[in-house]
């Protein structure tokens, strides 16, 4: 039978997040089930309004309506809230501080940040290099268990690549507003690994 030795290789890439998807809630609170979503329509028109202008409009999605009782710190009935949640994709992080900025003078205190998460927007780059990266790796733990053998590797019989995970390339550069409110956007890592079986020679 042919021998072979089989070993799995992991490769990493360094990448700078390009893009930020900011989640946003307007809100508004009244004595009654209808006058809170009226005042709600109001915020989230002026929500939605400044979204669009800074974005483009497929960038900008709804992703939760509720209303529902509110209570004082002793269980007494204090009215309703109302909330329009938003999900908004912002092309650099420049842009979704300015975002932040206009939603917080036109919305007012309406306005919730529910989150701010940095993204990169084409993995394909990153994977690349990851892969490469992975095959190296997995060809040189492969020569080194063949060499403890006393023999060598010769022709790759099989090789399968893991499920890539982290984000994609496309360092960005923010615009300075970014920096004015601390935005950094640091690094993330994209991972790949790679198992390869070679022949023993």
């Amino acid at each position: 039978m042919q021998r072979t030795v089989t070993v799995t290789g992991h490769g990493v890439a360094h990448v700078v997040p390009d893009r930020a998807v900011l989640r946003v809630t307007a809100s508004h609170g009244a004595a009654s089930v209808a006058e809170a979503v009226s005042g709600l329509e109001t915020a989230g028109r002026a929500l939605s309004e400044v979204a669009h202008r800074l974005t483009e409009p497929r960038h900008v999605a709804t992703t939760g309506l509720q209303v529902w009782p509110r209570h004082d710190h002793q269980g007494r009935s204090d009215g309703f809230e109302a909330r329009h949640q938003v999900r908004v994709v912002c092309a650099d992080l420049g842009t979704a501080a300015a975002l932040v900025t206009a939603l917080a003078e036109r919305v007012g205190d309406a306005l919730r940040v529910d989150s701010l998460a940095l993204e990169v927007g084409d993995p394909s780059d990153a994977e690349e290099r990851a892969r490469e990266l992975a095959y190296a790796d997995a060809r040189g733990r492969a020569e080194h268990l063949a060499g403890l053998d006393g023999a060598g590797i010769g022709d790759l019989v099989a090789v399968v690549e893991g499920d890539p995970a982290g984000p994609g390339p496309g360092a960005g550069v923010p615009h300075a507003r970014a920096a004015e409110m601390g935005l950094e956007p640091g690094e993330q890592e994209v991972r790949v690994r790679v198992t390869g079986t070679w022949q023993l020679i």
